[in-house]
């Protein structure tokens, strides 16, 4: 074995992971956790679905928030991503799990810009640059909390890297790649950079097609290599497309968002600070209140602009350099949502009213920059070109102004405070923007200074330079931001004991099966922790009315809405209805509305026992001594994939109290009654997907013996 061939094939790989790894100290050293939307929201969609499949039962159907609703079916829950496959083969999905996804996800994003950037700029050197300002930029750092953000962005280089090697003549190889690339991006991120694949992909082509000499035979190859993507594609997706569908009508986001609510969250002009001075923007300065400080960042490292601008304005124009100007400047445009004059017009494209937060666009066009910049990077590597005198004067004048107006508009004891915030790692800066406008560019003057200094003493070579420069300008931006955006303040050990402390409860708890649902809100006997605010109730597996998720039923929604939502829960889990309610009447338990009804099904003869909530069912001990057929109420959401059965009989269910189901107990009747819920598809579909795997495997293992050969 060569280990010396294999060191020099995969130094730079190892290298990146390594140095995302010592930026995200605290967070990858297990001193502390992700914060906001990570483990609110994320880690437990994610516990439940490794909950679930650990203790041998799909997660189709999560009871512990909102009355309930599929877990398989969250597009944002993980359950058919392959990197929580990964994890989950380690246990249990915990803290543990979701800092390693967070950290691996940072890795993922580094490994594809090295990827896309050594093919496209024919240089591994510069492609180490770019990947780690990449993995270290502004997006990746600034945006932490949004996991299925970062996913997204993680993955897309990998996507442009296979889709433009198909359309340059490549083979079943990479349309194999791309298909399980464009899986991994559909399954994990948000279905926001979904919809924009929709319109990207097809546009690259439409660029590729208009510059090729020879559109026969390239057609015809896309064709093919297009079919073999696709039909991978689908069969990876096969149980991510049941499940959608098969939540579907009942989804509440199925069609356009108020415009309004489409365009919060812009990247606006005074968000454009952040490509030189990110620490500043997350100010609390009304200027910046527009967006939310995790997505105002933009940072690609002084050295990506700076190898931008030589490439805009002293190298040589590739074949690639208009496309990634097109889309850089579209995405910024984008970015500004209403304040670009143009969203309200995009709005009204497919897909487009379908997701908020547009300064997520900015991804795309600081990976556009950074591209942009690999063109002039290989020629200053090798000497062919320069800095002049005049671009390192100006650019160190700017820097000095921008420092002099700073101090100009802030009080030097700001300055000491703010310094001080720094060393203590105060997680929201609360000294002004001034001061952190004057530390910002003072640290990227001492950079500069001490990466200049120890180069010179010794004698490092332009890489070297550059690297150690890099390194130290993107370690420093991302320890400013970090106590900020990137980890919560909370020690990993305090919450690591909490999930060990949680193991220990039962798989369902049943103490609160027969308890009125407006009491289960999450506020009382629950194990808490500091930072789990949010779905606690899932943590502890007991049944909830509350909860955060995107994935909500429309019918769950406008009961809200309407107040029809306080009359259901004013009862348990299930409840015999005793009266039938009225218009005018005051709120109470014990009612049915929503459907017709007959005096003589409902009363208050019938028994009821012995709720239990199990893995995807609900049970109980039912009776109904009296002549006519008497309403049970299942306080679930009503989905069609529910099935009801009592003593080997099926029973039909009907959607009552706008949003429940209910069923009729047979008279003179007694015993067990089960709600189970199932998807037939969907057993097939994952039949599918292991079959698209199969052949994945097997195409890649072809094609990597050829290459051998």
């Amino acid at each position: 074995m060569d280990f010396r061939a294999i060191w020099a094939k995969g130094k730079y790989w190892l290298l990146i992971a390594v140095i995302v790894f010592v930026a995200l100290y605290p967070l990858s050293f297990l001193l502390h956790i992700p914060k906001w939307d990570s483990v609110r929201g994320y880690l437990p969609y994610r516990f439940f679905v490794s909950d679930y499949l650990q203790d041998g039962h799909l997660p189709l159907w999560n009871p512990f928030q909102r009355l309930g609703y599929p877990g398989y079916s969250d597009l944002q829950s993980g359950c058919w991503y392959p990197i929580m496959w990964l994890l989950m083969l380690f246990g249990q999905y915990d803290i543990t799990s979701l800092i390693a996804e967070v950290v691996i996800t940072f890795v993922i994003a580094g490994w594809g810009m090295f990827q896309l950037s050594s093919w496209m700029h024919q240089c591994n050197r510069t492609a180490f640059i770019l990947a780690i300002s990449y993995a270290l930029s502004g997006f990746m750092v600034g945006s932490a909390q949004l996991l299925v953000f970062l996913i997204g962005m993680a993955w897309f280089p990998w996507i442009l890297w296979a889709y433009l090697r198909v359309l340059e003549g490549g083979g079943a190889r990479y349309s194999s790649l791309l298909a399980f690339f464009l899986m991994c991006n559909i399954t994990g991120a948000s279905p926001a950079f979904t919809i924009v694949l929709l319109y990207a992909l097809p546009a690259i082509f439409v660029y590729h097609l208009l510059r090729s000499s020879n559109r026969g035979p390239f057609l015809k190859h896309f064709f093919f290599q297009n079919m073999v993507t696709a039909t991978l594609l689908l069969l990876l997706l096969a149980p991510f497309i049941v499940a959608f569908v098969d939540f579907m009508p009942y989804f509440n986001r199925n069609g356009k968002l108020p415009y309004e609510a489409i365009t919060l969250n812009p990247f606006v002009i005074s968000d454009y600070l952040s490509f030189f001075f990110p620490y500043s923007v997350i100010s609390t300065h009304e200027m910046f209140q527009v967006t939310d400080l995790s997505l105002r960042n933009a940072y690609v490292g002084i050295a990506g602009i700076v190898f931008f601008v030589m490439t805009l304005f002293f190298a040589r124009r590739t074949k690639w350099f208009w496309g990634l100007i097109a889309v850089a400047i579209v995405s910024m445009v984008l970015a500004l949502g209403d304040f670009s004059g143009i969203y309200h017009a995009v709005y009204h494209l497919p897909g487009f009213g379908l997701f908020r937060h547009p300064a997520f666009f900015r991804g795309y066009g600081m990976l556009c920059i950074l591209l942009i910049a690999g063109f002039s990077l290989p020629k200053w590597l090798d000497g062919s070109m320069s800095f002049s005198k005049s671009f390192v004067a100006v650019f160190h004048g700017l820097l000095l102004v921008c420092a002099g107006i700073a101090w100009s508009i802030t009080e030097p004891e700001l300055v000491q405070k703010t310094l001080k915030e720094i060393v203590d790692g105060g997680e929201f800066p609360a000294h002004g923007f001034g001061s952190q406008l004057f530390v910002n560019a003072c640290l990227l003057l001492l950079v500069i200074l001490l990466t200049y200094s120890l180069s010179k003493a010794f004698s490092l070579n332009r890489f070297a330079s550059l690297t150690l420069f890099v390194l130290v300008d993107l370690l420093a931006q991302t320890r400013l931001s970090a106590p900020t955006t990137l980890y919560h303040s909370v020690d990993y050990a305090e919450t690591k004991s909490y999930f060990e402390e949680i193991e220990r409860l039962p798989s369902h708890d049943q103490d609160y099966n027969t308890t009125p649902l407006k009491r289960l809100d999450e506020s009382a006997d629950l194990l808490n922790t500091e930072a789990l605010v949010s779905n606690v109730s899932t943590f502890n597996r007991r049944i909830s009315s509350v909860g955060e998720n995107p994935l909500r039923f429309r019918a769950f929604d406008q009961a809200k809405d309407s107040g029809m939502l306080a009359w259901v829960l004013e009862n348990p889990l299930m409840y015999f209805p005793e009266r039938i309610c009225m218009d005018g009447d005051s709120v109470g338990p014990g009612c049915i509305f929503s459907t017709s009804v007959h005096l003589d099904n409902i009363g208050n003869e019938c028994r009821l026992d012995s709720v239990i909530v199990d893995y995807n069912r609900y049970e109980a001990l039912v009776e109904n001594p009296t002549e006519h057929g008497r309403w049970l109420i299942l306080n679930s959401n009503y989905h069609h994939l529910w099935t009801a059965e009592m003593n080997n009989e099926s029973l039909p269910i009907v959607r009552v109290n706008h949003l429940a189901m209910g069923v009729l107990i047979p008279s003179y009747t007694s015993g067990e009654i089960q709600f189970v819920f199932d998807s037939p598809a969907l057993p097939w579909a994952i039949a599918l997907a292991f079959i698209g795997i199969i052949t994945l495997v097997i195409v890649l293992w072809r094609s990597g013996k050829r290459t051998s050969v």
